[in-house]
């Protein structure tokens, strides 16, 4: 129906917020979830939370506690230990308890990582990219198809930081994107970190790299601050960081089609009053 003012005629992001929330729909603003900080979420002001399934595996009060996040916020779930692009691994137990989680948390739907971080001989300590290659392309195309199966709910990936030389690869991370994205029930989540971090690695503009990839497969954006990092990355990094993160952010929310904003938390000893401050921040730019 055609609008009267003072709506605007087309405005992606003010149109992306005034969406009226179903149970099971993402959007606005939200916050990465870490356990025993419940008692800081009174003070927070967050559209939705993000869980992670590994932190309640195995755990008796998993149910009651996810209960009570359920009762005040939206939830979905962000996987850390599936190691996606590790083919050769038998995940089925994983997965089993990963649908145990998002059941629980009545999420709409669940990501992961686009990357490896496990083998059948042992486990890194870094995401590590997959190999772009049409033969890759179709074998993670067939996994994130049976992770979905498995699961029950639709199935998202992650980017993550180009920390390995893939340079000899048959096609550009972009390019590997746009074809599995566009042809898989699967969308992005835009971690913004990594592509900061990325684009400084090239010495590029990160706005610039942004626009070489399929903006209009993104699901999510997903912002990790410096003091959330891995301390060798924000050491070498969070200068870069800092100095683009505003602009990055603004470009990517206007030209994607992301309809949240997930602020990572990766530690307890992230304050409530700084969690506060890059809330605001973030708000003040979308």
């Amino acid at each position: 129906p055609a609008r009267d003012p003072p709506y605007p005629p087309h405005n992606p992001s003010f149109e992306r917020f005034m969406i009226m929330k179903k149970p099971t729909e993402i959007h606005g603003i939200g916050l990465g979830y870490v356990r025993g900080i419940a008692e800081d979420l009174s003070q927070i002001e967050a559209d939705f939370l993000e869980i992670q399934p590994e932190e309640f595996f195995g755990r008796n009060d998993a149910a009651q506690e996810i209960a009570a996040l359920r009762a005040r916020f939206p939830l979905t779930v962000h996987g850390t230990e599936l190691s996606f692009a590790s083919l050769e691994l038998d995940r089925t137990e994983h997965l089993r308890r990963v649908r145990e989680i998002v059941a629980l948390c009545r999420a709409p739907w669940w990501s992961e990582h686009m990357a490896w971080a496990e083998t059948v001989e042992r486990q890194t300590d870094l995401y590590i990219q997959p190999f772009y290659s049409e033969e890759s392309l179709s074998a993670l195309l067939d996994a994130a198809a049976r992770v979905r199966r498995e699961v029950g709910v639709p199935f998202h990936l992650e980017n993550v930081a180009n920390l390995i030389d893939l340079s000899n690869t048959q096609q550009t991370e972009a390019e590997f994107f746009a074809k599995f994205f566009r042809g898989s029930e699967s969308r992005w989540i835009l971690n913004l970190d990594s592509m900061i971090l990325n684009a400084a690695e090239r010495s590029q503009d990160p706005c610039e790299l942004i626009d070489t990839y399929p903006l209009d497969c993104v699901e999510s954006i997903t912002i990790v601050f410096p003091q959330s990092m891995n301390r060798e990355i924000a050491r070498r990094y969070g200068t870069a960081f800092e100095e683009s993160w505003k602009r990055t952010l603004h470009h990517a929310w206007e030209n994607s089609t992301a309809r949240s904003i997930l602020l990572q938390r990766r530690f307890p000893s992230d304050t409530c009053e700084s969690l506060k401050d890059r809330l605001a921040r973030i708000q003040s730019i979308v």
